[in-house]
């Protein structure tokens, strides 16, 4: 995901507009059930930055609905936090109400019928609880 179109050092939220596509038809009347696998929300088509890059300390977290961006500045930028940026990120981010916290396991969804059902380990208080 290109984050130059973001303001550096502040926190963004993206509609997650693949996955909620995907769980409004997944409920529908369809010949064949699409499966969706939502591994990293990098380009398809990776390459490696070239040498000496300047990247942003940058976080991208995910929620029901919506990626958190929590945007960072260059890694390389006079005056600025270098890659601590990625730990005061971090730290922003534990403070937003959608964090689930370090022991949140993955949910697995799963298709049975017209019916989505969720397993999960261990519950995000904050997750939506239509879900549940």
């Amino acid at each position: 995901m290109n984050l130059s179109g973001f303001e550096k050092n502040s926190q963004h939220e993206l509609p997650r507009l693949d996955w909620l596509t995907w769980r409004n038809q997944v409920l529908q009347s369809l010949p064949r059930r699409p499966s969706y696998s939502d591994y990293t929300i990098q380009h398809g088509i990776y390459s490696e930055p070239p040498r000496g890059a300047n990247f942003s300390a940058s976080i991208r977290y995910t929620t029901e609905e919506f990626w958190v961006i929590m945007r960072g500045e260059g890694v390389r930028n006079e005056d600025g936090p270098g890659y601590e940026g990625y730990l005061g990120n971090a730290m922003l981010l534990t403070d937003r109400a959608e964090f689930c916290g370090a022991d949140f396991r993955l949910r697995r969804q799963i298709h049975q019928g017209n019916e989505l059902t969720v397993r999960e380990d261990r519950k995000c208080s904050d997750m939506d609880s239509s879900w549940n």
